[in-house]
């Protein structure tokens, strides 16, 4: 009896030398971490090729300092990917240095992992119980048919909306709060007083309204503007001509309050007339404009905001003026106006 149990005694010790150190050593393994993605963000990061060594391990062996300074870049190549895995260890004096590709990221990665572990510590990456980390299962599909039995005190559903009679059941529904628009849409007025040169054979003064919609940071606007000469004038010296001017714009804006800045399209009818000449009227004629609107805007209320705006257009279509065969005045090359006036939002 006391044979055997002198041969248990010695076989345990035996055992206990064998796995003890073995343990320690797995324990000891420590060093750095750098982790390079080179165009390649679509690629696991950092922490989870970390979470793989470790798996691998049984422990996370870049958590604490240590004698190994491991370097991993993976970058594109190809139609898949290449990885540069380098393991330095200060003890040994060692440096290894590999060189892997896959044609997608996640099995290099993979790879690369199982590389550095094996390097760090052959033993324990060799061991069995030493697998990959796998992600959780997907849940489980919701089924149409399926009906909550309970909802959750933190979230209340939402407020019954009528859509039809009040007495009417069917007419309440649940508007989820993600359906409706982050910018509503806004429909308004504007009334300007205006001048413009360059359209006339002198300055023009007049009105212009408009109706408008705006969402957010932009706004389509449509106008109508009457404008006329205060007095005539003798552009030549010797004719004395008065004018005036109907136009219509489309003006898409893009409002940085307080300023916002528009293009325009302009088409004007213009008429001038010579008074003290026979036949007294010359011509009517159309011009279009492409240009651009800087201007303010200045809120006076939840409804109402005063505005200031600087016109320069270009017309794209002149036209000239002429009194027996003479041109006594044609479309200036560049058109100014100034306008300022309010709009009106409604509510």
């Amino acid at each position: 009896m006391g044979r055997v149990s002198f041969g248990i005694v010695t076989g345990a010790a035996l055992l206990a030398s064998y796995l003890l150190p073995r343990a320690a050593r797995a324990d000891e393994v420590g060093g750095t971490l750098t982790y390079q993605r080179e165009r390649a963000i679509e690629c696991p990061d950092e922490e989870d090729f970390r979470t793989r060594v470790a798996s691998r391990l049984g422990r996370d062996p870049f958590s604490r300092p240590g004698d190994f300074r491991v370097k991993v870049k993976i970058a594109p190549a190809g139609k898949g990917y290449k990885a540069q895995v380098s393991v330095t260890s200060a003890a040994s004096k060692s440096n290894s240095t590999r060189e892997l590709d896959d044609a997608h990221c996640d099995g290099l990665v993979e790879t690369a992992a199982s590389t550095v572990a094996l390097a760090m510590d052959p033993v324990a990456a060799s061991s069995p119980h030493a697998q990959p980390a796998l992600p959780p299962p997907p849940p489980p599909p919701v089924s149409s048919k399926s009906v909550p039995t309970a909802v959750e005190p933190s979230l209340p559903p939402p407020a019954p909306v009528h859509l039809g009679g009040s007495n009417e059941p069917s007419s309440l529904y649940y508007v989820p709060s993600a359906a409706r628009p982050p910018h509503p849409i806004k429909f308004g007025f504007t009334a300007d007083l205006t001048g413009t040169f360059g359209l006339a054979p002198a300055f023009l003064l007049g009105a212009r309204v408009g109706a408008f919609f705006r969402g957010g940071s932009g706004s389509l606007a449509l106008e109508l503007g009457i404008e006329g000469m205060p007095s005539s004038t003798r552009p030549n010296g010797r004719d004395l001509l008065e004018g005036s001017a109907i136009s219509g714009r489309v003006v898409p804006c893009a409002h940085f309050d307080p300023f916002f800045f528009c293009g325009t399209l302009g088409v004007h009818v213009v008429k001038v007339d010579a008074p003290k000449n026979y036949p007294p009227s010359l011509d009517q004629d159309v011009v279009v404009a492409l240009g651009v609107r800087p201007g303010l805007r200045f809120p006076i209320g939840k409804v109402v905001a005063f505005r200031a705006s600087l016109d320069i257009g270009v017309p794209v279509r002149k036209v000239s003026y002429r009194i027996m065969n003479e041109e006594v005045w044609s479309t200036a090359s560049v058109l100014v106006g100034l306008g300022a006036g309010f709009e009106a939002v409604i509510p």
